[in-house]
């Protein structure tokens, strides 16, 4: 068992162009939810429509910048711990941006189907609830895997 983090043989994994768009995705994660909870607030119809598609958005193309991200790592979650705590690091990530998905869908097709006020307007505030969650996670889980040095 080694005594520093990552093992030896291993330095920080090199910031690319894979994870510097995954961070660029998680930080427009914010201005989704603040749209959102905007919207959310003042029961406007467009500010909240706006915030949702971004949101979802931003999803999907976060989950396939995640997908990118994995395929260029130097070492598979089958290689060692090191390997493994980040590949479950990342999917503990992206399963909640897949469910950030879901719930933007979810909010928009709501809002969509039973009109936006702000009396009705729950799922748009979870959606962006779990926006600001997903951010605020992403940049913990991108900052333990890229600051973690030997």
């Amino acid at each position: 068992a080694a005594d520093v983090w990552p093992p030896p043989g291993f330095g920080p994994i090199p910031f690319g162009t894979e994870a510097g768009s995954c961070l660029v995705l998680v930080l427009l994660a914010l201005p989704a939810a603040f749209a959102s909870y905007a919207g959310a607030r003042r029961g406007g119809g467009f500010l909240a429509t706006a915030g949702l598609l971004l949101s979802a958005g931003l999803a999907a193309l976060l989950l396939y910048a995640e997908y990118l991200l994995f395929q260029s790592l130097p070492f598979t979650v089958r290689s060692d711990a090191y390997g493994a705590v980040v590949a479950a690091l990342g999917t503990w990530h992206a399963f909640h941006v897949a469910m950030g998905l879901v719930a933007a869908l979810f909010a928009l097709l709501r809002m969509v189907r039973r009109g936006m006020s702000a009396e009705r307007a729950l799922a748009l505030r979870v959606s962006a609830l779990m926006n600001a969650y997903i951010a605020v996670q992403g940049l913990l889980v991108f900052g333990v895997i890229y600051l973690s040095t030997a």
